[in-house]
């Protein structure tokens, strides 16, 4: 049986993708690439064209209009998700390639072990998101339908109301269109799963490496007691220094590829996220008490899909930063000259710290996510003492 690999942690990911056609570039297979069209054209392009339809046509009232609008900015986001995946396959497999390198894998135990460590911890995400949003699809789409057959509840679209059609038009077709947009619902429910897990995936991997990479590079010393070394020992240090230098270059370059994968995902994410939150705290001052948890429910998730990538782009940086010091705690005072070239030479490269960007406007970081919510609840502030003057009128 041949070893496990570390991309192989995103097995689950990429089968996501293959079941829900966005795989459609990497499989050459005509029978698959016509289920791939048509699932796009009516999950896709007709469900999300319907949803913004929808919207037009809803009622200006703030109890019907800011769910539309919720609803509507979360499938937004979800299309740039989409994409990313669709039209950057090629990188998202040189990503593969490169975390299942004998560099990225490792020769010592230790590195190995760290490794085996953030894939499992990955794999946990994955298991732990994949059963939340199956959870949530059955508690909002599934059981009101359930109540519908078994206790004769009134049956309601699981989405939207789709209010371009008429009343009679939509009660004649209640279940089609219920189904429709259930199965819609649900490759959605899909794509998200397997897309919003993927790229907090990717920095997880990156920040193990890097974890992996500072523990070789303050285990490179010589064990005798009075610090000599013979030449063969000295060039096996000097070997194990190289690797290090190898490594860090490899490691630089898959951060620069994952940012170049998901950056305008993660630029839209983060806007979107802004907005949706900063909606949310204001429906809450206008909306009744029975539709708030809904609402509330939607906005945490939201900020959770913000802050688990601002939080592990700042756990890149901080392990990225450790790399100067896990240089200097080697044992390099007494080693040759051409070990400290090579190791100047990691400490001046290692000095610029990795940092992941959305398109180079703002870092992923807890500093972006803490100024997003600042942004949202100072918006909720202004109106709500707008509301409050107005009452005192």
């Amino acid at each position: 049986m041949p070893p496990e690999t570390i991309s192989s942690a995103f097995y689950s990911n990429v089968r996501g993708w293959k079941i829900f056609a966005l795989w459609i570039r990497e499989v050459n297979n005509k029978y698959y690439k016509c289920y791939a069209a048509l699932s796009l054209v009516f999950l896709y392009f007709l469900y999300d064209g319907l949803l913004t339809l929808n919207l037009i046509y809803s009622p200006k009232n703030l109890n019907t209009f800011i769910p539309e609008l919720v609803f509507l900015l979360t499938s937004f986001v979800l299309v740039f998700k989409i994409n990313m995946v669709m039209f950057k396959s090629k990188l998202i497999l040189r990503a593969f390639s490169i975390m299942d390198s004998d560099i990225f894998s490792g020769e010592t135990l230790e590195q190995k072990r760290i490794t085996k460590r953030y894939v499992e911890l990955y794999k946990k995400y994955y298991r732990a998101y994949f059963v939340l949003g199956y959870m949530s699809y059955t508690f909002f789409t599934i059981v009101p339908f359930l109540k519908h057959v078994f206790f004769g509840q009134e049956l309601i679209l699981a989405i939207c109301n789709y209010y371009f059609l008429s009343d009679k038009e939509r009660d004649a077709n209640i279940y089609l269109y219920w189904c429709y947009q259930s199965l819609g619902n649900f490759a959605h429910m899909n794509y998200g799963v397997n897309i919003d897990t993927f790229i907090p995936g990717l920095i997880m991997i990156g920040i193990g490496q890097f974890k992996a990479l500072n523990v070789r590079l303050s285990n490179i010393k010589t064990y005798s007691k009075k610090n000599l070394v013979d030449i063969e020992q000295e060039k096996k240090l000097e070997e194990e220094l190289i690797k290090c230098l190898k490594h860090y270059d490899l490691l630089r370059e898959y951060c620069s590829l994952i940012e170049e994968i998901f950056d305008t995902a993660m630029f839209v994410q983060f806007g979107v996220g802004a907005a949706i939150n900063c909606v949310t705290l204001v429906a809450m001052l206008q909306l009744p008490s029975n539709e708030m948890f809904f609402l509330i429910l939607y906005g945490v998730i939201m900020a959770i899909e913000i802050f688990t990538p601002g939080y592990l782009g700042t756990q890149l940086e901080h392990e990225s930063e450790r790399t100067t010091s896990a240089v200097y705690e080697c044992d390099w005072m007494d080693r040759s000259p051409r070990f400290k070239r090579n190791m100047m030479l990691l400490v001046e490269r290692a000095n610029t710290s990795v940092e992941l960007t959305a398109l180079t406007m703002f870092p992923l970081s807890l500093e972006t996510f803490v100024s997003i919510m600042k942004g949202a609840y100072s918006c909720f502030t202004l109106v709500r003492a707008m509301n409050g003057r107005e009452d005192t009128k």
